[in-house]
């Protein structure tokens, strides 16, 4: 018989492999949620450029840890989407089962680069369909864009959250 090809192989990431995987992706969420908090917190101009740069330096950790471990992040993301569909197959219909632990989802940090002429209202709009997310924008990037939000700048690289 055969050996299957490479690609025919199921992978399965060793127990050490997917521990390390789960604690830097923490790690890495845990880092920019603080930046977060702390940019929220900001309330001079030195705190808020400290915190943006805190924000970025987390969101380029959390593309490094996906870039090194986003093989085993999917398997786990898929093994536990499967043991949630497996236990909800299993369950009666009247009696859900406990939920299962999620994997870590892979990160959506968007970004966009301010042109001429554009507005918070009208990258909203163009993200979410809704001008009146503009709050959530501003919010997302006080810290770069500081006390006005009618004060973005063509070149400014503002992050577009979920």
């Amino acid at each position: 018989m055969a050996e299957p090809k490479d690609q025919d192989k199921i992978y399965v990431p060793s127990a050490g492999e997917q521990r390390d995987a789960y604690n830097a992706w923490q790690m890495a969420q845990a880092q920019l949620k603080n930046a977060e908090k702390m940019s929220a917190d900001a309330t001079s101009p030195e705190l808020r450029v400290a915190a943006l740069n805190a924000v970025h330096a987390a969101q380029a950790e959390i593309k490094r840890v996906r870039e090194k471990y986003g093989r085993i992040l999917d398997w786990q993301q898929a093994e536990a989407a499967k043991k949630e569909h497996e236990a909800a197959s299993a369950a009666p219909a009247v009696e859900q089962s406990a939920p299962v632990a999620a994997a870590p989802a892979a990160p959506t940090v968007k970004k966009h680069v301010v042109q001429k002429g554009e507005s918070l209202s009208l990258i909203a709009k163009q993200y979410y369909g809704d001008i009146h997310k503009w709050k959530q924008l501003y919010e997302a990037n006080k810290a770069l864009i500081g006390d006005n939000p009618d004060r973005i700048q063509p070149g400014q690289e503002l992050v577009i959250p979920d």
